[in-house]
């Protein structure tokens, strides 16, 4: 299936975190894969299994396992830096009796800012750089999003996608180059248009470009259960009118969590599957709990910049500080004021244990 950008945002998907802490986040605990044998069944190919830091949300590693030999065969191992965004992804793969390097990603940020720079892909087999990501933004927003191949051991400009708003995060258009190495110029070859309904983009609407106006080439069409994508649909046009082509199918559990997600194809009059995702989600560790009336604690000044003050009409029995990777960066007993001196800028969640009972409070650190 070709996976249109969608506006950018499946590329940077993967590295969205939460932006708003509620009592409640979830995580991968494992995704199982499966490609469709035609039987009718689903034959199960891969399972991943997710580790996290202290029971936190940031997977710190993934491992694959083979269904057929029930051995490993690739592993991710990821790296984030203080302000819990992602720095590192490193690829492995299992030869029989170790670990090998295969690739990694290497991601860079705009400064004092979660917005990407680039993304760079390194080839343990070649030896170098093989391909690169650079994002550009207004504020939060992409503009630009620019690849470049290194195959041939030289990076090169290879696509590039512009993107235009209606409004802050809702993208309207994205135009489609690539580059022309003959004259070394971007050449344009696809627009896209989106039509949005109460806030929630229904179609995609892709035209080629034939060197002088647009021709109508293919379409996506999004369907929602609320506020959540239920389907995704790809037509291609005919000339006439738009065929069949792809789609994808997402189910979602009582949280929102997206718990299977099939593609298939348009083939002979019917919908074949042929992939599927099934996930298996668990409260994330430190920011989940049991808890009690958030009136009895109060924590000052908040943001704070070197002592916290707890002041609780309950006796506290235990204190202990996280970043939002959920790694434990400070602990204590019957605490009454923090100090926080050795801790970097940043957001920071506050346990408060009482009574067998815990509550969570978000903390600002200057």
């Amino acid at each position: 299936m070709k996976l249109h950008l969608r506006f950018s945002a499946i590329i940077i998907i993967f590295l969205t975190f939460f932006s708003s802490f509620s009592q409640t986040t979830y995580r991968v605990d494992e995704r199982r894969i499966y490609s469709w044998n035609g039987t009718p069944d689903w034959k199960h190919d891969i399972t991943e299994q997710y580790t996290y830091v202290n029971g936190g949300n940031k997977a710190t590693k993934i491992v694959a396992t083979s269904i057929s030999t029930m051995l490993q065969v690739y592993q991710h191992i990821k790296s984030y830096n203080s302000n819990n965004d992602i720095i590192l992804d490193l690829k492995q793969t299992w030869d029989g009796s170790q670990w090998v390097n295969d690739s990694q990603d290497t991601y860079t940020y705009y400064a004092g800012t979660s917005n990407i720079k680039d993304i760079t892909t390194f080839s343990f087999h070649q030896g170098f750089d093989v391909s690169k990501v650079l994002y550009e933004y207004s504020g939060t927003d992409i503009t630009k999003i620019t690849f470049q191949d290194g195959s041939s051991g030289t990076l090169i400009n290879y696509e590039k996608f512009e993107y235009t708003y209606n409004s802050p995060g809702q993208p309207n258009q994205e135009l489609k180059s690539t580059w022309n190495t003959s004259i070394n110029l971007w050449d344009i070859v696809e627009r896209s248009t989106a039509t949005y309904v109460g806030g929630l983009r229904t179609e995609l609407l892709v035209e080629s470009y034939n060197g002088s106006s647009y021709d109508l080439f293919e379409r996506y069409l999004s369907s929602y259960s609320g506020s959540l994508e239920t389907e995704y649909l790809q037509q291609s046009w005919n000339g006439s009118s738009y065929d069949n082509s792809d789609r994808e199918l997402s189910t979602y559990d009582g949280n929102d969590n997206k718990t299977v997600y099939i593609f298939e194809n348009w083939s002979m009059g019917a919908w074949v599957p042929y992939y599927k995702e099934e996930n298996d989600f668990s409260v994330a560790g430190p920011l989940s709990t049991e808890s009690f009336n958030s009136k009895n604690i109060k924590v000052y000044p908040n943001p704070v910049t070197n002592v916290l003050n707890i002041s609780s009409t309950s006796v506290v029995d235990n204190v202990e500080m996280y970043n939002v990777m959920g790694e434990k960066v400070m602990q204590t007993s019957d605490a009454k004021q923090l100090n926080l001196y050795n801790l970097k800028s940043g957001i920071y969640l506050l346990k408060v244990f009482s009574n067998n009972r815990s509550i969570i409070k978000k903390i600002l650190v200057k």
